[in-house]
């Protein structure tokens, strides 16, 4: 279904509209026991969507151990490569603080173990 770039439709909302199905979907995979091992292979060999999904799996604790700093680490490796649902999900997790350092001493942002 294509979404319409009008007034009644800026691009904005376009955006969000995708994004929000991208959530979904990730959402509906993140629902399995545990990664498959086809999500993890792919996340490892670079695809930017096995990636956003792993990050959401374990930013949400679905099917992994909850581990904020593991979702970071793969949300940083798709939106590096451009995909804007790990962009956004990175984002948040610095706005909030979860799985990122607070302060300027560690510029890379992941806490060390």
């Amino acid at each position: 279904m294509a979404i319409p770039d009008n007034a009644a439709n800026p691009p904005a909302v376009k955006r969000l509209v995708l994004l929000l199905g991208a959530v979904a979907f990730a959402a509906s995979v993140a629902t399995a026991a545990e990664p498959s091992a086809e999500v993890r292979a792919k996340a490892q060999a670079g695809d930017t969507s096995a990636q956003f999904i792993l990050g959401f799996m374990y930013a949400n604790g679905q099917g992994v151990a909850k581990d904020e700093v593991e979702a970071v680490k793969w949300y940083r490796k798709a939106a590096e490569q451009g995909n804007a649902g790990a962009q956004f999900n990175l984002g948040l997790s610095y706005t909030n603080g979860e799985g990122v350092c607070l302060n300027q001493i560690n510029p890379s942002g992941i806490r060390s173990p």
